[in-house]
């Protein structure tokens, strides 16, 4: 028995010592596979980033990027407003995994468009975020008036809905910060354009060639501006002639009846009278030529051509196509990363392009576990600033690993 048990035992062992091999070895390939990727998609970037069509078409500078035709016709560019700011949302995801794209935007706008105003970044709390201290991006670009700001998230955050409270997920609570924009910044501040993170600015000095040129007109009637519909990745608000709309705008969302702020906006401006006397409209950066094609980067939206009514198209919002010539405001949303539209080669090659250095090795579009950490909600349960391991293409367009699911199994 005593021989047996031996016998037994030294199987047991054995089996052990063969499966925790196997074990090694398996994550040994996965290593190698992740590692020759990862050299695979940066010397496709550099590759591409090195084309001298490619750069031809993405770099920041050149002749072929109009000046807008306000700045033309007084022959100069007025000073950048002291109540005017820049604001960009570093909350959810942008505190954590994508902190990087927060601190990329302000790069940008700093050394590309050339901007020289105030510059707010609202983040959660400092327990919560990755977006580092103000001190370390000033000393990144070189501006001083990059201002961080934490939210409070141990402060309640009451507001009057009508009918039963309802309880309101983290996310909502993240974009409702939007709605309170004005909280956050100093009185002296009245108008601020907010940009969510998947932002960058891709013409040399088009702060002062375009943007600041001219700037939106308000009123009660016209309390706020953005490119399209109700899209709200990027705005204009002031101070006084927005309070009541993004009261509401808040009180709509805080409803809980809305899966995000663009439904709820478009809800509040739905339930409008046709003929109220109250009516309020959005206003628009563009309106003739670019009104309803919110992907064209057609350069005349730098020009902004009083003639056809486009006195605010360079601020519009541009979905960045890499076969067309950049934008000052291009959106480099998740969309736009998949293979079917630009790809996350092409993406990392334009900022490459640009010469900027916040993105240092990390690719700027998410892998299938940064996207589900992302989509999930659940970064912010993550202690670590870095994004998940083994940070790939998983699974895109109905494939995994490029193989179609349906395929899958089959001889």
């Amino acid at each position: 028995m005593k021989f047996r048990h031996k016998i037994l035992s030294k199987c047991g062992f054995n089996r052990a010592t063969r499966l925790t091999a196997q074990i090694l070895f398996l994550l040994l390939l996965i290593k190698t596979l992740l590692s020759l990727e990862h050299t695979k998609h940066w010397s496709e970037v550099h590759t591409l980033a090195s084309d001298s069509s490619w750069r031809a078409l993405h770099e920041p500078y050149g002749p072929h990027y109009y000046r807008s035709e306000s700045c033309l016709a007084r022959n100069s560019t007025p000073p950048t407003p002291t109540d005017f700011a820049v604001v960009f949302g570093g909350l959810g995801g942008y505190a954590k995994f994508e902190a990087f794209k927060c601190t990329l935007a302000v790069e940008s706008l700093i050394k590309i468009a050339r901007y020289d105003g105030e510059v707010y970044v609202i983040t959660e709390d400092r327990a919560h975020t990755c977006i580092p201290p103000e001190a370390s991006i000033r000393a990144q670009t070189g501006s001083e008036k990059i201002y961080v700001i934490h939210t409070d998230s141990s402060k309640a955050n009451p507001v009057k809905t009508p009918g039963e409270q309802v309880r309101i997920r983290k996310y909502l609570q993240d974009m409702s910060i939007k709605m309170d924009i004005f909280e956050y910044l100093p009185e002296h501040i009245t108008i601020a354009a907010w940009y969510d993170c998947d932002v960058v600015f891709a013409v040399d000095n088009c702060a002062n060639d375009n943007l600041l040129c001219s700037l939106p007109i308000f009123s009660e009637k016209l309390p706020l501006y953005n490119t399209w519909g109700s899209h709200v990745g990027s705005f204009m608000a002031h101070r006084k002639h927005s309070e009541n709309l993004l009261r509401q705008w808040k009180q709509e969302l805080y409803t809980g009846q809305h899966v995000s702020d663009y439904p709820a906006l478009q809800a509040l401006y739905d339930k409008q009278g046709i003929y109220a006397d109250d009516r309020w409209e959005i206003g628009r950066f563009v309106s003739g030529n670019f009104a309803k094609n919110s992907y064209s980067p057609d350069l005349r939206v730098l020009r902004a051509e009083e003639a056809a009514g486009e006195q605010l198209a360079h601020w519009r919002d541009v979905m960045w196509e890499k076969d067309t010539p950049n934008s000052c405001i291009m959106h480099l949303t998740q969309g736009r990363c998949a293979k079917s539209n630009n790809g996350r080669v092409a993406t990392d090659a334009l900022l490459r392009t640009l010469g900027l250095s916040t993105l240092g090795d990390v690719k700027y579009c998410a892998g299938t576990p940064r996207k589900i950490a992302l989509q999930q909600g659940i970064s912010r349960a993550f202690p670590s600033c870095q994004a998940p391991p083994a940070d790939l293409i998983i699974m895109e367009g109905g494939k995994i690993f490029g193989l179609e699911l349906f395929k899958l199994g089959r001889g």
